[in-house]
């Protein structure tokens, strides 16, 4: 009858909530396997994801590289980078989607103007990796300006390419994105045409997905802007 169904109802979802928490705290209490991870994309929050993750979880082992260079893919569980083709074999989904913007330090005449790309042609530049993806994003958007950037420092590291520009050694590029912050020494520039997104996935491979990589990844899709 009609309270038979609502009763049978109520139960389902009792029972589905009761074997998810139950699968999810004997996975990783029995998955000894350390979590392989290639970071290529958003760094930083990533690290402050997998510091929460460590916190709350601190049992579950790590093994982190961050490596624009690296093509032994079949190494790693997890892969963050930007949306494109280099994974076939594996799975992904949507972590977050950008605005890449310029920047400059804060005391920059050109801080508060409106600018086109090319009107920063002799000015110089700074950037995130010679083979990352935000390098591809600068240099291809200075070629359809008319010019080749003059790069004057190429770091890996972005708290490092960060600081660069805040310290006035050249134009950078940021990713903007909800509840980002940027250094207390930069300010975006008003440049009309430069309007660039990008959008940062979660690769992960499917006979990874059970115990504390399962895990990981739904704590990762929590956190999805």
């Amino acid at each position: 009858n009609d309270n038979g169904k609502r009763f049978l109802q109520s139960l389902s979802v009792v029972f589905k909530e009761l074997d998810g928490a139950v699968d999810a705290l004997t996975s990783i209490s029995t998955d000894t396997r350390k979590i392989k991870m290639l970071v290529r994309a958003m760094r930083g929050e990533i690290t402050d994801h997998i510091i929460e993750y460590k916190t709350r979880h601190p049992q579950i082992v790590f093994n982190t590289v961050f490596d624009f260079d690296e093509t032994n893919f079949e190494n790693y569980d997890i892969i963050i980078d930007e949306r494109c083709d280099k994974y076939p074999e594996y799975e992904k989904f949507d972590l977050y989607t950008t605005k890449i913007r310029l920047c400059v330090y804060k005391n920059s005449p050109l801080c508060n103007e409106k600018l086109t790309l090319k009107q920063l042609s002799n000015h110089p530049f700074v950037s995130i990796g010679e083979n990352s993806s935000m390098q591809k994003i600068l240099i291809n958007a200075c070629k359809d300006a008319g010019f080749t950037p003059n790069i004057v420092v190429q770091s890996n590291d972005i708290s490092c390419n960060r600081k660069f520009v805040g310290a006035g050694i050249g134009i950078g590029l940021s990713r903007e994105y909800p509840n980002s912050e940027k250094s207390e020494n930069v300010e975006y520039l008003n440049v009309t045409d430069f309007n660039k997104a990008q959008t940062i996935c979660c690769y992960f491979r499917k006979q990874s997905v059970f115990g504390n990589v399962e895990h990981f990844l739904n704590f990762l899709k929590g956190k999805i802007v």
